[in-house]
Order: structure tokens, then C-alpha cells, then sequence
């Protein structure tokens, strides 16, 4: 539709369509860390593997945390728009006043909230895993930079 036809429709129409756009931009955004998350865990199957058959072929292969974060904050980026938009639906519903749209829009925004609240403790365990594999480094490893020679 062309920006002149798009200007000529209702306020609330226009606004709704708005509403639909950036959605569909968050709909890109999760499958853009979908598509991170993939390829992430293609590099840990990658990894496995030559960890087991030669070990320093691993050296040659990024590190997966960098990805998964990125990943995991596109993640919540999403989600938070998403809280922020059934939060608005709970308002809205509030001040039309019908008790069913108010419950049905509440169970949703508390869904997306458990869902936001869920993104953001999986965020929180991957910092701290990655913060105890990097402390559980072989002290004998030379490229270990606490490396001590005893």
C-alpha cells in the first residue's frame, strides 16, 4: 500500500498498522537469533568432533559465547517488546471496560511476562556458565593465562 493510501485511512487503522509492522521487524529480529542459535550449536557438534578425533583442529573454530549472547539479547529484545505491547492490551481492555478481554489479555501479558522472566534467567545461566568454564581451565595449560609453574 502507498504511503498517500496508508495516510488516508482511520487514525486507529494507521496505528494498528504500525503496531503490525514493528512486530513483523521483532518477528525478523527472534528469527535472526534462531538462525544464530543454529549456527552456534553447529559449532559446538564441529567441536565435539575434533575434540575428539584432533583436538587442535578446535583451535581454528570461533568461540560460541559471543553468538549465543548476541543470540540471547536479540532474544530479549523481542521479548520485552512484546511484554510492552500486552501490557498496552491489558490498558486498553482496562478502559473499554469488558471483563472478558480484560482477563484474556491479562493471562496474556502474565504468559509474556513468565516467558521475558524465563529469556532473561537462561541469559543469566549462560553468563555464569561461561564465567565457571573459564575458571575450570587446566592450571598446567600454557596458554591458560593464570598458568603457574610449579
Amino acid at each position: 500500500m502507498s504511503e498517500k493510501g496508508i495516510q488516508s485511512l482511520p487514525a486507529d487503522v494507521t496505528r494498528q498498522l504500525q503496531v503490525l509492522t514493528r512486530s513483523q521487524w521483532f518477528i525478523m529480529v527472534t528469527v535472526c537469533a534462531i538462525l544464530l542459535s543454529y549456527y552456534s550449536v553447529s559449532l559446538m557438534k564441529q567441536k565435539l568432533v575434533c575434540t575428539a578425533t584432533d583436538p587442535a583442529l578446535c583451535k581454528c573454530l570461533p568461540e560460541t559465547l559471543p553468538i549465543q549472547t548476541f543470540s540471547s539479547i536479540l532474544i530479549l529484545l523481542a521479548l520485552t517488546f512484546y511484554v510492552g505491547l500486552s501490557g498496552k492490551t491489558v490498558c486498553q481492555a482496562k478502559q473499554q471496560g469488558n471483563p472478558k478481554q480484560i482477563h484474556t489479555s491479562s493471562l496474556n501479558h502474565t504468559a509474556n511476562l513468565l516467558v521475558l522472566i524465563a529469556g532473561m534467567i537462561r541469559f543469566g545461566l549462560l553468563i555464569a556458565q561461561d564465567r565457571a568454564e573459564s575458571s575450570l581451565w587446566r592450571r598446567d595449560d600454557p596458554e591458560n593465562p593464570a598458568h603457574t609453574k610449579r
